[in-house]
């Protein structure tokens, strides 16, 4: 460290959409008093935010709970980057200058090969890397409007839409076809059913399951076959992400 250097406990969240603001809400509410700073892309939605006294509402649906709303103070430690794979560049220009070995960069994002990629962008000395953290969110979250975000599920309604989505995705992806290409198709079936099969073995094989009386109702394969062909009808004519992020 150079002397004479004060390191800020600062955390900074790239964007405010549902997750972000979930997570900027949760650590405000939290007991640690570090302040927090939030880069917002637009200017009309920073004005809002002035205006709103630096508040985001949250709302626990899952749990009828009311509105509770928080204040991060206004805009280098820590960094939480959640973006797709293909914003992940802009993402990396706005910190770039703010980061060295003293920095920590939380990476909240699908997919692998996340740091190697970050590093030339970040610093190709290894000596001043910044350190890092991988993670993926486990609760669900949506907007209400700007500022408000509904907390809407957590835990098993993660990991169900996870495994849902390890089906289409993957297949859709791969052979370039819309959801719909996953109904009645004698072809896929199979591998469909080998998939749930296999995902359904994992996820009530995880102790932190094992004691759920329900994760057999929620997990077995039929069950997840059958929400599966629910997802494919009603996504029918929808891309699937994986498949949009490839283009």
């Amino acid at each position: 460290m150079t002397e004479g250097k004060v390191l800020t406990r600062r955390v900074y969240i790239l964007g405010l959409d549902s997750i972000r603001s979930l997570i900027a809400h949760s650590l405000k509410a939290s007991a640690d008093t570090r302040p927090i700073s939030i880069f917002l892309h637009r200017p009309s939605l920073y004005n809002e935010f002035i205006l709103r006294g630096r508040t985001i509402n949250l709302t626990v649906k899952m749990l009828g709970n009311p509105k509770r709303s928080c204040s991060p103070e206004k805009p280098t430690a820590a960094y939480i980057i959640i973006v797709k794979v293909p914003m992940r560049v802009n993402a990396e220009r706005t910190i770039k200058h703010g980061v060295d070995r003293n920095s920590t960069i939380c990476l909240i994002q699908n997919g692998m090969g996340q740091i190697e990629r970050l590093n030339p962008d970040v610093s190709t000395n290894p000596a001043t890397r910044p350190t890092y953290l991988v993670g993926i969110i486990s609760h669900g979250a949506h907007i209400e409007r700007n500022l408000s975000v509904i907390h809407a599920g957590a835990g098993t309604l993660f990991l169900r839409k996870l495994a849902l989505n390890c089906v289409p995705n993957p297949l859709t992806a791969l052979l370039n076809v819309p959801n719909d290409s996953m109904l009645d198709n004698p072809l896929l079936r199979s591998s469909q059913r080998l998939l749930l099969e296999e995902i359904s073995s994992g996820l009530q094989g995880l102790p932190e399951l094992k004691d759920m009386t329900d994760t057999p109702l929620w997990f077995s394969s039929e069950r997840l076959e059958e929400l599966f062909i629910n997802l494919s009808t009603a996504t029918a004519k929808n891309s699937s992400s994986t498949k949009e992020d490839m283009r």
